[in-house]
């Protein structure tokens, strides 16, 4: 059968065992029964990697509830990774973890991304809030486990991302934010994964006693499938129920979620605003949530900025989703796929670097203003410069310098990785290799850093230190520059 098929790459869906100890409320993988695990033999999963190696199977999706819930799963990576070292395949081993992650699960990750085989890590937790953990019947491991691990991952050079749901009972709008603020504090900043809240038939929360309890209130839209291609032959469209209010969080607070989720995943963790964002937590005291609540306030202020006018699309699109109109964005020019609001965001940007940044520099200069911050001007010149030249650029190529008058990228990096960090006042100059870029390939650019380099933080250039001067006070640093300079 396979070999009747031409110029086709296979993939494929695959179980080391079946069932979840797990009972969360929002999901019908184990809530209804909480079932036990059941293991395949493993001499007959290994039989099976054998045939995806031999077959030329690029890409296997494991089916699995738990990946890393057994000790045997370590030896499973392993023998998928001494596969593809024989015969390149599998290229890619996609999985869901065990829920709540431990360095065992670090071991098995491990294994995969040396191998080439993941692209990030899930340290999971759908809600920060411990109202709503104990509605959805779920347990996270701590702020402090979280921290270590992400550390670890961190200085490992292993990328993670953590999924969030919005509007889960008990929810709030102010819980939401502030989960995501403790997960940025706590080094997450390789990327948020933030989901809707699918009813589905077969979970708790799609029971009426469950929906009356909790306030539950509900909308059908069009299913949203990331990154899949539309199907204009099937007259058949298929619907899901999306959580858009509960007794915690109503409708018009859904909306204010979404807005804050969408410029977070966005301006944050796909990289535009990140650097800036990190430097004035560590440098002003400047609380992640507030910068954000800050700037999603001055898109709503300014319509008629390239942030503002997104910010507008992003309402339109959510005030849609309340009629029953589905999330999907298409850009033929960057790929026939559908994208996600913040991943269509970035697009957009992408475009328009320029106006981009000149809005930050405005954001800033009336967010510094409002807060009393003031930050020397050489130095917050030098930020901006840096925030815009390190994030992927699909029309840049070749390698240029950046003179700073102080190591930022250094104070940056090390926040990144958990470490304490003090910013030091040398001169340093900083080279950006961005290579051959994408020479006018809008959709290698989509593919490869929007979609496939979400997940593995492809959104940077890598920065390399090249010179290092003497340490100077910024007061004091010679370089005058009496306007912003681009």
């Amino acid at each position: 059968l396979m070999d009747s098929v031409q110029n086709v790459e296979w993939m494929a869906m695959w179980e080391t065992n079946r069932g979840c100890p797990f009972a969360c409320t929002f999901c019908d993988w184990g809530s209804a029964i909480a079932s036990k695990v059941n293991d395949f033999d493993l001499d007959r999963l290994k039989k099976e990697i054998d045939w995806f190696s031999d077959n030329k199977v690029g890409f296997v999706l494991g089916a699995d509830a738990n990946f890393g819930i057994k000790k045997r799963d370590l030896d499973i990576a392993n023998y998928l990774a001494k596969r593809k070292s024989d015969s390149g395949y599998p290229h890619t081993f996609r999985v869901s973890y065990t829920k709540n992650s431990t360095e065992k699960i670090f071991d098995v990750a491990k294994v995969l991304y040396d191998s080439e085989m993941l692209k990030g890590v899930c340290l999971s937790m759908q809600s920060m809030n411990k109202e709503t953990l104990v509605s959805i019947k779920r347990d996270n491991i701590s702020l402090e486990v979280f921290h270590e691990l992400q550390t670890l991952y961190n200085r490992e050079g292993v990328p993670t991302f953590t999924e969030l749901i919005i509007a889960l009972p008990g929810e709030t709008y102010n819980s939401f934010i502030d989960g995501i603020d403790k997960l940025l504090e706590n080094g997450q900043h390789s990327q948020l994964i933030i989901y809707n809240c699918t009813v589905m038939p077969n979970a708790e929360i799609g029971e009426p006693e469950y929906q009356e309890k909790y306030g539950v209130q509900t909308v059908e839209i069009p299913i949203f499938t990331a990154h899949s291609s539309p199907n204009s032959t099937d007259p058949i469209i298929e619907y899901e129920p999306i959580v858009v209010g509960t007794d915690s969080m109503d409708t018009n607070d859904w909306h204010r979620t979404y807005n804050f989720a969408w410029a977070v995943q966005c301006f944050h963790t796909l990289g535009l605003f990140q650097y800036v964002a990190i430097f004035l937590r560590n440098y002003a005291q400047v609380f992640y949530k507030d910068f954000y609540e800050a700037l999603i306030f001055y898109a709503k202020s300014n319509p008629d900025t390239l942030i503002g006018q997104e910010f507008q699309n992003v309402n339109k699109i959510l005030d849609g989703v309340l009629r029953g109109r589905g999330f999907d964005q298409y850009f033929l020019e960057f790929s026939d796929i559908s994208w996600p609001m913040e991943e269509a965001s970035l697009i957009r940007f992408s475009q328009n670097g320029d106006h981009l940044y000149k809005d930050l520099v405005n954001f800033l200069e009336k967010f510094f203003k409002k807060n009393k911050i003031s930050i020397n001007k050489n130095l917050l010149t030098d930020l901006i410069s840096l925030q815009k030249q390190v994030v992927v650029n699909p029309d840049a190529k070749g390698v240029i310098e950046l003179n700073l008058c102080a190591d930022i990228p250094e104070f940056i990096h090390s926040i990144r990785n958990g470490e304490k960090s003090v910013l030091k006042l040398n001169p340093v100059t900083y080279e950006i290799d961005r290579g051959q870029g994408f020479g006018g390939d809008k959709k290698k650019y989509a593919h490869e850093v929007v979609w496939f380099g979400r997940k593995g933080g492809k959104y940077f250039y890598p920065l390399i230190k090249k010179k290092y001067g003497p340490q100077k006070s910024i007061k004091l640093y010679q370089q005058v520059i009496s306007k912003y300079i681009f």
